[in-house]
């Protein structure tokens, strides 16, 4: 259903849109959009192919991050202007080129811990709920760290923007996992305790009551 929407509606969508849906086989959209879908595409194929090629140079160091800013972005230097940048819409290729062999077997290691946390959170959350703010707060920065991984790997591939983005947001998962785990701990501890009472409460009843004790006259 939502193919045959696509297919109906493509020509009216915005141009943004119509690129996004150009890889749908036989679809009829603007041929600005097609164009810009090509050109796209062709920019992704020779900078990942580029950046296979680059990556023995810089295997051991890696070549480092640089800006060109007094360098303006024109459309025929698009691919100088993203080998000068370190962008290969790839993650990996990205950081094989700019951070070396180490630097990219540990942010792997880096992301695959920060994908354990955020799913860690998501399990908790689907088991409590999100009755508050910050429960909801920390299933929101789970799914937005899953997803930029994907995007970062498979879309854009800026190596630089993930290392800081990545330990930014890693640190407010690791602290939402410890506060949600105390949290737990708490209730589990309450709930202890409760059961505890009612079962002294209970042992309370079950004991008779002794019979006072004659006076001597």
């Amino acid at each position: 259903m939502l193919a045959s929407a696509a297919y109906i509606t493509a020509p009216r969508l915005p141009l943004a849109a119509q690129r996004a849906l150009s890889f749908l086989p036989g679809i009829k959209i603007d041929s600005q959009a097609a164009q810009d879908a090509r050109m796209t595409w062709f920019t992704r194929r020779v900078l990942f192919s580029l950046g296979l090629e680059m990556a023995p140079r810089y295997l051991l160091v890696g070549r480092g991050f640089s800006k060109f800013l007094d360098r303006p972005r024109r459309e025929p230097d698009v691919i100088p202007y993203y080998l000068e940048e370190g962008t290969f819409f790839n993650g990996l290729v990205g950081l094989l080129v700019n951070t070396g062999l180490a630097g990219t077997i540990s942010m792997f290691l880096f992301m695959y811990g920060g994908l354990r946390l955020a799913w860690r959170i998501t399990k908790h959350i689907r088991r409590y709920g999100a009755e508050d703010s910050f429960a909801r707060a920390a299933s929101l920065m789970s799914a937005n760290y899953m997803v930029n991984v994907l995007t970062f790997l498979f879309l854009h591939g800026n190596a630089e923007w993930a290392m800081k983005y990545f330990s930014v947001l890693g640190g407010m998962l690791i602290v939402a996992s410890r506060i949600l785990e105390r949290r737990e701990e708490e209730a589990a501890a309450g709930a202890a305790a409760e059961a505890t009472g009612a079962e002294e409460s209970a042992l309370e009843k079950d004991v008779p009551a002794r019979e006072p004790l004659a006076q001597p006259t």
